[in-house]
């Protein structure tokens, strides 16, 4: 974490830094959070951690039993990933939806910039950092067309705890671009329905993944318990 300077609100600069940290798993689920020491790599005083690790709190990155007990940073249960993962399915499946009702040429564009140069140049597809921060974007893209505030808000912030899970890619580009593909599609010919269908089941099958990955996980600890 860097130290911050004072051009924007200090407070929001901790909870962006420390926010990043988490995400980007330099701070590892169920560590504790020092705010002495947190205020010192910062260069910000213990109060403007504090009200930064309050606003983390309140997002679900942070755990805290009491005031009285250190801070720390969430660890997710196998339970808390489903949960998420099944209400994502629904909401963003819905944005695809409204993304396709209201949709211009301009978004249409956007879309498919995100994956030009890998479909020109397939050997991209095995960059996967770059893959998945376009993959990412894609997404996000499609929520901030459906123009509906909540739902941005919503679906925002269970984006930010997928994140922290730090899962990497759920299945190959080679396998998920085609179905970029098609949401892009259903979205340019205005299929409200089509498009929510093909966003449900392109995350339904990362969602698979991830709870065979669960039970295989599961399987491994019994095994060796």
């Amino acid at each position: 974490m860097k130290k911050l300077k004072q051009k924007d609100s200090l407070t929001t600069q901790a909870y962006e830094e420390i926010r990043k940290a988490i995400l980007n798993r330099e701070l590892e689920p169920g560590e504790k959070l020092n705010e002495t020491l947190l205020a010192e790599k910062l260069d910000v005083s213990r109060t403007v951690v504090q009200k930064a690790l309050m606003r983390l709190l309140q997002e679900g990155l942070v755990d805290k039993s009491s005031k009285y007990t250190q801070a720390k940073v969430r660890e997710y249960s196998e339970k808390d990933i489903i949960n998420i993962w099944e209400l994502r399915i629904i909401l963003e499946g819905f944005a695809a939806q409204k993304a396709a009702e209201i949709r211009s040429q301009k978004d249409v564009e956007a879309m498919y910039d995100f994956f030009n140069e890998f479909m020109e140049n397939k050997g991209m597809l095995k960059n996967m950092g770059l893959y998945q921060k376009r993959d990412r974007k894609f997404h996000s893209y499609i929520i901030n067309m459906s123009k509906n505030n909540l739902l941005k808000e919503i679906l925002e912030r269970f984006n930010i705890q997928i994140n922290s899970f730090d899962l990497g890619i759920f299945r190959e580009p080679e396998l998920t671009i085609v179905d970029h593909l098609e949401i892009i599609e259903r979205i340019k010919n205005q299929e409200g329905e089509l498009a929510r269908k093909a966003m449900v089941k392109h995350l339904n099958k990362s969602f698979e993944n991830i709870k065979e990955e669960i039970i295989e996980s599961n399987d491994l600890s019994t095994k060796t318990g």
